[in-house]
């Protein structure tokens, strides 16, 4: 089991209160939240995930979580199943986040393999569990190397991925892992 039990003297074990707000719900707009729930800070993103689906009947697969802010949904800021709560958010009592339904259709691995197989756009939709496998991706990469901003944070550290990538345009290199960035092998 994943979380701790409370103890004062460790602040990665203290209650937060997570607010789930949907942009596509009318009470998000006054900043209703969809869903509360009390979660330790050792919580992973999946342990929120695995609640929300209990309190909203949405299957676990479709829900893609993000920071909420005032800007627009970025690809980039989607929050990872194994990610822990109390490493993205150390300290403050509510934790506000997004929730973006994936599209039903793109829930379906056999779907999406298809789908990016006549354009790799259709990553953007894709739950972040196919977004971490590396058969779509590798697809996608070989129809163009913009695929990689889709990529799960593990796969921007696959070094044949980014290089497939990397040489059909440098400018890959910006959404690949920190310490393939520095790579000179990778660079020239």
């Amino acid at each position: 089991d994943r979380r701790r039990t409370f103890d004062p003297r460790q602040p990665f074990t203290l209650p937060a209160e997570i607010h789930i707000l949907d942009r596509n719900e009318a009470a998000c707009v006054n900043g209703d939240p969809l869903v509360r729930m009390t979660a330790r800070r050792s919580w992973i993103v999946g342990d929120v995930k695995h609640e929300l689906q209990s309190a909203v009947r949405m299957a676990r697969v479709g829900q893609r979580l993000s920071v909420a802010t005032t800007q627009a949904w970025e690809d980039d800021a989607e929050l990872e199943d194994e990610w822990v709560l109390g490493d993205l958010f150390p300290c403050g009592s509510i934790i506000k986040l997004f929730l973006f339904r994936s599209p039903e259709p793109y829930c379906s691995y056999q779907y999406l393999l298809r789908a990016v197989r006549r354009n790799f756009r259709s990553l953007r939709w894709a739950p972040i569990q196919f977004r971490c496998d590396y058969t779509i991706l590798s697809t996608s990469v070989r129809q163009s190397w913009e695929a990689l901003k889709y990529a799960s944070g593990e796969l921007r550290a696959e070094r044949k991925l980014v290089l497939a990538a990397v040489r059909q345009n440098g400018m890959a290199l910006q959404w690949a892992a920190q310490c393939l960035q520095s790579d000179r092998k990778l660079v020239r």
